[in-house]
């Protein structure tokens, strides 16, 4: 190895001479400290997840289900004015690769939710790698990864053990980005054309990286943009083309039945929650970006526009249903951002303003940490105390909800439930996805009358619920009724209870 190689081996390691004040190093690490105990701790409640037989998030059934029709030689997109009256919202690249992990591993989430979280692994070495070659420091680099895992995740169960589509496109995005940070040929191009199409073939609101891609190479000639662009994009519109071709229900699913309405109640409990976690991480990377100008450097440029990109996503927390899955890609180019921006401010080569306001939002990051890190931590052990606190219902034990999975799937006629989990993982269709046809009823788009005649007629012959009924009926988060107002009339005047199970409330035809 030369010395200049050993030289650059020492930076990489060392961080390029980063300042012996202590007025850095000490919330640095601090800060780094805790975060390892956060993203840890996330960590290991996603592996906990994998191995829970219950659905922790209203949505994993509903994917599930979407996911097993490939399994049967159904299509993936349905018709929605006729049973089953469930919406397939998102592209068709997980509900593919759900699918084959079923066909292998078998039933259950555990497949899903691995896929999850092997994407979760792969976005923060994305992460850590895109900041170690632009920060020149592996430390930086397992910060920044640290930062991603340890505040890009809320709730009891982190997103990424969740059988459900983002954290697959976010890594795809990543990888788009890596590859064209790596290199612009010819190769690189295709590739991250590629990466970047898969993205949105995952979850078609994820363009942040074919946008990103396509301005920045466009700065550097408009051949590379174009090839990396027009490969993205084709490959995207082809797959969704054919899906619309094949049974003329694509368009209507993944992009009319997403049109929820905005709700400024859940904006403000979202962006709390933002504000709370990502606030100071945000203001690091603007702080860069500003005082430092990295666009003004080619290879920086891409980060800067791509974190942009991203930012447009938060613009989701505003429909009906959204969660912290609309700034999960923003957490992860904010990650990378503001860790290169702490590095280089930390290395002291900036004026006396810029090592100012670099140290004052350190030392606030440093502070925000240390207070989240209690509940956080709190709220990690509780989950890692049994599958009840991971799913949020009343505790059941295996053998019991395996008893309920028999009893479902032996039952004749029809079943509906919420959750939904009992009737998918018994091998049944989910016959109707209560919130989205719920907003679909009060927007005139669904007519309810033919399933309620169904349900009044005896046809529906069993109700799964979490909850009982009356406080069902009375759930309407954010002033929008969780189930449709006439199914559930239908409900209460045509079924009665009939019991308990797994901690789950029965109720089958008042006529039976």
């Amino acid at each position: 190895m030369t010395e200049q190689e050993t030289l650059v081996s020492r930076n990489l390691v060392t961080g390029v001479r980063v300042s012996r004040d202590w007025s850095w190093s000490i919330p640095l690490i601090v800060t780094g400290v805790t975060l390892a105990l956060l993203a840890v701790g996330r960590l290991a409640i996603g592996l906990e997840a994998i191995g829970e037989s219950q659905q922790l998030d209203y949505g994993e059934p509903i994917v599930y289900g979407t996911a097993a029709r490939l399994i049967t030689g159904q299509p993936l997109y349905q018709p929605l004015d006729r049973s089953p009256f469930t919406v397939t919202s998102y592209t068709p690249l997980y509900y593919v690769l759900v699918a084959l992990g079923q066909s292998v591993a078998g039933p259950g989430f555990g497949p899903g939710r691995a896929i999850s979280l092997v994407a979760g692994v792969a976005t923060s070495l994305c992460i850590a790698w895109l900041v170690m070659r632009h920060a020149r420091s592996i430390w930086a680099g397992i910060f920044a990864a640290l930062l991603f895992g340890g505040l890009g995740f809320s709730g009891t169960v982190p997103w990424f053990a969740l059988y459900r589509v983002d954290v697959l496109a976010v890594a795809l995005s990543l990888g788009a980005i890596v590859v064209l940070d790596r290199g612009t040929s010819t190769g690189h191009l295709v590739l991250a054309g590629v990466l970047a199409g898969l993205a949105v073939l995952t979850k078609q609101s994820y363009v942040a990286a074919t946008l990103a891609g396509t301005v920045w190479l466009w700065s550097l000639g408009p051949r590379r943009a174009v090839l990396f662009g027009g490969i993205a994009a084709v490959l995207a519109a082809a797959i969704s083309l054919a899906e619309e071709l094949a049974t003329g229900a694509f368009v209507a699913n993944a992009v009319v039945a997403n049109a929820n309405p905005f709700s400024l109640e859940q904006v403000a409990v979202l962006l709390t929650l933002f504000a709370q976690t990502l606030f100071l991480p945000v203001a690091i990377a603007s702080a860069f970006v500003v005082l430092r100008q990295p666009w003004r450097v080619v290879s920086s440029r891409l980060l800067v526009v791509y974190w942009l990109a991203t930012a447009l996503s938060l613009v989701g927390v505003a429909k009906f249903g959204a969660s912290y899955n609309y700034w999960i890609e923003f957490a992860a180019s904010t990650a990378v951002l503001a860790t290169v921006g702490l590095w280089a401010a930390a290395r002291g080569r900036q004026s006396h303003s810029c090592g100012t306001v670099g140290r004052v939002l350190t030392w606030l990051f440093a502070a925000n940490v240390l207070l989240l890190a209690p509940a956080s931590l709190a709220a990690t052990a509780r989950g890692l105390g049994g599958g009840a606190a991971l799913t949020g219902l009343q505790p059941a034990n295996h053998a019991e909800f395996q008893q309920l999975l028999d009893f479902v799937r032996t039952t004749p006629g029809a079943v509906l439930a919420d959750p939904a989990d009992v009737v998918v993982l018994s091998g049944r269709q989910v016959l109707l996805e209560p919130v989205i046809f719920s907003i679909r009823e009060r927007q005139g788009q669904w007519d309810p009358e033919p399933l309620a005649r169904r349900i009044c007629a005896g046809e529906v012959s069993l109700l799964v619920l979490g909850f009982p009924m009356d406080a069902v009926a009375r759930y309407a988060p954010y002033g929008e009724p969780w189930w449709p107002p006439r199914i559930m009339q239908a409900l209460q005047d045509c079924m009665r209870p009939a019991g308990q199970r797994a901690g789950r409330f029965l109720y089958i035809p008042a006529s039976s």
